[in-house]
């Protein structure tokens, strides 16, 4: 399955972005007030991105390339920890809504959020966001109480046809599960219109979620593989694999595990574990679904080499 082919480099992205349409994903907003556009195939620095995160972002575009939205998914008390209280920002870059550090995700989860259009709805989209490991890191004592597991998986809903077209917050922090950290993945639905929201269920195994007209609604769990690991989620293009770690499997503190997922059904399957002697911290798929490629560090010898491995 292995193909023999390292490149000597490292490289780490912390947006995560899913084409689940050709256009939706032209524009990126990530980092510290970066936003690139790939509209004309070459990515295309501009200027004027409110965008402040420490790893995980995500921005949405119509299906003509024209950005609608973008967001940290979440933040940390201003007065408490001095930095973005996550907030979901418009297209003028101005504020849509203030998380103010108590609804939404983690500012330091690695998959903070993922946007997509509402299924059945004309102009509303749902905005997910995933709380992050360091939940109490910048929380007062209030909110440590309120929230003594963190936020975990929660959604929002944008109605664009408000504001005068810049879109508005009309359903705000509907918690779904926690505690639950750092993986958030969607999943485009095999009839092309409902989607499915993968992530990790506590202690339980991975959790789906299915997203249709009626609203969102918890399928199950997936257990197969063992208890998960805080890491990234990742699918194929084409909705039929899914990669995810797993906990104290192996002899290893995590086990990246392909899975097999029917797309049609929500059912993960046929956990293949990558047994490798480096470490893989994170993962992504060619846009044909045919290769995975992961960025691996060997910690035994010195200097440390990073790969970027490839896949079939």
């Amino acid at each position: 399955m292995k193909i023999v082919k390292y490149l000597f480099l490292f490289v780490s992205l912390a947006i995560c972005h899913n084409s689940f349409a050709q256009k939706e994903a032209n524009i990126w907003h990530f980092g510290d007030g970066r936003c690139l556009d790939f509209t004309s195939g070459t990515p295309v620095l501009l200027p004027g991105s409110s965008m402040t995160t420490f790893e995980g972002s995500s921005s949405w575009c119509d299906k003509f390339g024209n950005l609608l939205m973008y967001t940290n998914g979440g933040g940390r008390e201003p007065a408490v920890s001095g930095q973005d209280a996550g907030h979901i920002w418009n297209r003028n870059n101005g504020v849509m809504y203030n998380m103010q550090g108590t609804k939404g995700g983690g500012f330091s989860a690695r998959q903070s959020s993922v946007i997509f259009d509402a299924p059945g709805q004309d102009s509303v989209y749902y905005v997910f966001t995933m709380d992050e490991t360091e939940f109490n890191t910048g929380a007062s004592a209030a909110i440590q109480a309120a929230q003594p597991v963190g936020r975990g998986l929660t959604y929002f809903t944008v109605d664009m046809r408000l504001n005068g077209g810049l879109g508005g917050v009309v359903l705000a922090d509907q918690r779904l599960y926690t505690p639950s950290y750092e993986g958030l993945c969607a999943i485009r639905h095999a009839n092309g219109r409902d989607y499915w929201i993968i992530i990790h269920q506590a202690s339980i195994g991975l959790g789906v979620y299915s997203v249709t007209p009626t609203g969102v609604s918890f399928i199950g769990s997936y257990t197969g593989a063992g208890a998960p690991a805080d890491y990234t989620i990742k699918a194929s293009p084409n909705g039929g694999k899914v990669m995810a770690s797993f906990a104290g499997l192996l002899g290893a503190s995590s086990t990246p595990h392909l899975l097999d997922f029917d797309n049609n059904t929500g059912q993960l399957s046929n956990p293949v574990p990558f047994t490798v002697t480096n470490s893989i911290g994170s993962y992504e798929f060619s846009p044909n679904s045919r290769y995975l490629y992961t960025a691996e560090s060997d910690f035994f010898f010195f200097p440390v080499t990073e790969s970027i491995v490839q896949y079939n």
